[in-house]
């Protein structure tokens, strides 16, 4: 086994560990659809998500509504909630590979954790259907009173809960907001290709490294 080149590693959740794309455009689109909205395709929803829950209601419903006082997309964020809070697990299914690398990294001595923009409740109950019970060192998702990414707190939180100093993770994420959190917390960026964003908004967002496939980003974690 190669020596781990961090102490710790961060995932994001969305796009990086679990392809959830296509029930949270379902619970999306059913929203909509419920209080009057235009349906969006997949591709259209994937560019809104990454900034949390409320902020993917409001950006697709303004796209049919832009002058909806906030007041009238509280229903349509609650009618999400609901149908996703019901159906988040129909379709999405994890990366292939990412259980392996997750084994080899614990066998290196690696720290784990997760930092999503997901309700924290929500973050917990997926990480727990998903993933074997201690497979992640901290799970934490939108919780107050964190900022969300890409506020760096919470990431500099994990980092000192799992006793590293910042300049030894590396943050694995799918968007470039991923990628400015680690600017901004001052760890190694790495953005994933097979997720919700491309190479140009990974980059925008100061990636240090992109991985086209998991055999690279092994090789970036583990050499």
């Amino acid at each position: 086994m190669s020596a781990p080149r961090y102490q710790a590693v961060l995932f994001d959740l969305d796009g990086t560990l679990l392809d959830t794309l296509a029930d949270l455009a379902a619970a999306c689109n059913a929203a909509l659809s419920q209080h009057g909205c235009a349906r969006l395709s997949e591709q259209e929803i994937k560019t809104y998500i990454g900034y949390g829950a409320r902020q993917l209601i409001e950006s697709t419903v303004r796209v049919s509504r832009p002058t909806w006082p906030d007041e009238k997309i509280d229903p349509v964020y609650r009618t999400y909630r609901e149908i996703y809070g019901r159906d988040w697990h129909v379709q999405t299914s994890l990366y292939p590979g990412i259980d392996q690398l997750i084994s080899d990294l614990k066998a290196a001595g690696v720290k784990l954790a997760v930092l999503s923009n997901k309700p924290h409740e929500s973050t917990l109950e997926v990480i727990n259907y998903y993933f074997p019970e201690g497979t992640f060192d901290l799970c934490y998702g939108q919780l107050n009173p964190f900022p969300t990414k890409p506020d760096p707190t919470l990431a500099l939180h994990l980092a000192k809960k799992l006793g590293v100093t910042p300049e030894q993770v590396a943050l694995i994420g799918d968007s470039g907001s991923d990628m400015l959190t680690a600017v901004r917390a001052q760890m190694t960026g790495i953005g994933v290709l097979w997720g919700f964003r491309d190479a140009d908004d990974l980059q925008d967002g100061g990636a240090t490294f992109l991985a086209q496939d998991m055999a690279e980003l092994r090789q970036l974690l583990l050499g």
